[in-house]
């Protein structure tokens, strides 16, 4: 699979120099020169993204193997990578928030899930997972955001 996706990159990169390049005979007008800019860039950020969603997955797979030998370390250092790309990661922050919790380590537990709900506020699992610890709490107020 990340064999394939670097493949998948370097073809990519190649047609979109080919686009930029243009045809050889100098017949190019400014505008299409700009339009060919444009679309190599927005080609790239869409090769970024998928590279990114690789690297993503692959961190993921990485962590589930590490989790299910025992290496609880190595599998928190792959969800926590994944948790600074994409807080909000349900699959990177289940795994993690569990384990914390089985450790003994809520608060940290919380602070991972405070940071998903900033960086998405409408994450209906995490939601559900912060509106019962404030139920647990008490507290009405923390309750109804999350809910």
């Amino acid at each position: 699979s990340a064999t394939l996706q670097f493949l998948l990159a370097i073809v990519v990169v190649f047609y979109v120099h080919r686009w930029v390049k243009g045809p050889q005979h100098g017949t190019d007008s400014l505008s299409e020169a700009r339009r060919r800019q444009i679309s190599a860039a927005l080609l790239l950020d869409a090769l970024l993204a998928a590279v990114v969603l690789g690297i993503i997955a692959a961190r993921l797979g990485y962590a589930q193997l590490l989790a299910a030998s025992g290496d609880w370390p190595g599998a928190e250092q792959q969800w926590r990578a994944v948790l600074r790309i994409v807080p909000d990661n349900e699959i990177a922050l289940a795994p993690l928030v569990d384990g914390l919790y089985r450790r003994h380590q809520g608060d940290a537990a919380i602070e991972l899930m405070l940071k998903a709900f900033a960086y998405n506020p409408r994450d209906f699992a995490n939601n559900a997972r912060l509106e019962t610890i404030a139920e647990d709490k008490g507290d009405l107020q923390a309750t109804v955001t999350y809910m």
